[in-house]
């Protein structure tokens, strides 16, 4: 029942008293028509993962964008993004098509399909350690 001012209102006086730290959404995807998704990794040489991760963020059809250490001896991939689509081929097209014009398939990479959906749910966070002063 409260306006649109209201609730920004609300929601920036809890930001700058530290009561919100994060404010997200959680879409169902697969209730929207979107039931395929891929994680599409890559091994990227170290000094190249940032800027080659940044300019994949920056794509539309990129969820979600991030740098790992490698998971050796068995892991080598070290750039994830997730792409989401109607079909796997829709999700592999997209994928082709970035690799293509960002020249990402000149190192070694692999496409994961999701298998199963499990419960998906916000962020559960500790209550912060009290302040001592000492700082």
């Amino acid at each position: 029942g409260l306006s649109e001012g209201m609730v920004l209102e609300t929601v920036e006086r809890g930001l700058a008293e530290g009561l919100i730290r994060r404010f997200g959404v959680v879409v169902r995807h697969h209730e929207l028509g979107i039931g395929t998704n891929a994680m599409c990794v890559w091994d990227i040489p170290d000094p190249l993962a940032s800027e080659v991760g940044r300019r994949l963020a920056l794509e539309p059809a990129v969820t979600l964008c991030y740098r790992r250490k490698r998971g050796a001896p068995d892991w080598h991939y070290n750039l994830f993004c997730m792409i989401h689509g109607s079909a796997r081929d829709a999700v592999l097209a997209v994928r082709d098509e970035l690799a293509q014009r960002l020249g990402l398939d000149q190192w070694p990479h692999t496409v994961l399909f999701s298998g199963r959906r499990f419960k998906q749910g916000g962020a559960h966070y500790l209550p912060m350690a009290p302040e001592t002063g000492n700082d």
